[in-house]
């Protein structure tokens, strides 16, 4: 990420908690995605997408991220999501996801 979309309030980046991994097949073609927007973990695979779940709390979702994408957050940086505004508990509900 460079300076630009990293500090710029209305960023996508700035605005935004994404997590995105690719399913692989044996022949190494893309079959699925995992996408983790704001407070929704969905799946896509076969041109269809599902909710995994929807996080009512900022701890389920930095679980999600540690199991489903192998990113363990700090204390630190857990403490940082909490207090800002895309903290799972200050998410608007109706927000829809952008994936």
């Amino acid at each position: 990420m460079n300076w630009g979309t990293s500090t710029r309030p209305d960023s996508l980046f700035t605005n935004t908690i994404m997590c995105t991994i690719v399913g692989y097949n044996e022949s190494l073609q893309a079959v699925s995605r995992t996408i983790l927007s704001n407070g929704v973990l969905k799946k896509r695979e076969n041109n269809q997408s599902h909710e995994i779940t929807k996080f009512k709390t900022e701890k389920e979702r930095v679980t999600a991220i540690e199991e489903v994408y192998g990113i363990k957050l700090s204390q630190e940086e857990q403490d940082a999501i909490k207090k800002s505004k895309l903290a799972v508990e200050n998410l608007d509900p109706d927000l829809k996801s952008i994936f």
